[in-house]
């Protein structure tokens, strides 16, 4: 695609560096991205799980923001996906949520949480993240579906 992409190419990716640590994984999206955007120039739909990657581009004039919309239960767990194209960065995660609604017992769900919270504090993602652009909090530690964070769509 990108060596074959030309500035009038729509070109349309989905999850791109899923499946691989979430360094890499996330690495190979920016790297993809920022050529996207800078080098080839062409429209695109570039979705992701990487919130991170979002807030990175949020000031970038040629890349729109946008996210499926959903609502939440917080008192059920559960969130029901809207289908709905809603501008700017999802507000957070939901991979809990999906947990909790896929049959995962609420003891394991909590815990879950905890460790969650824990590796978002200690990750040297979000120690480089918190330097850097100041919101290390919301980054993803570990690999979630387009659906349990909503889904991330950026669009160039």
């Amino acid at each position: 695609i990108l060596n074959q992409a030309t500035k009038r190419s729509l070109v349309i990716m989905d999850e791109l560096g899923r499946g691989t640590s979430t360094y890499d994984g996330y690495s190979i999206a920016y790297a993809v991205l920022s050529y996207l955007s800078s080098k080839i120039q062409c429209r695109s739909l570039f979705s992701t799980h990487y919130q991170a990657l979002c807030e990175e581009y949020k000031d970038t004039s040629n890349v729109g923001l946008c996210h499926m919309s959903c609502f939440v239960d917080e008192a059920k767990k559960e969130v029901t996906f809207l289908y709905k194209l809603k501008e700017g960065i999802c507000p957070r995660s939901y991979g809990m949520h999906v947990a909790a609604m896929a049959g995962l017992p609420l003891k394991l769900v909590e815990l879950a949480e905890d460790i969650s919270a824990k590796f978002e504090s200690n990750s040297q993602m979000a120690k480089y993240y918190d330097s850097k652009i100041g919101n290390g909090k919301n980054l993803p530690v570990h690999l979630v579906s387009t659906q349990s964070t909503g889904g991330q769509i950026l669009m160039i």
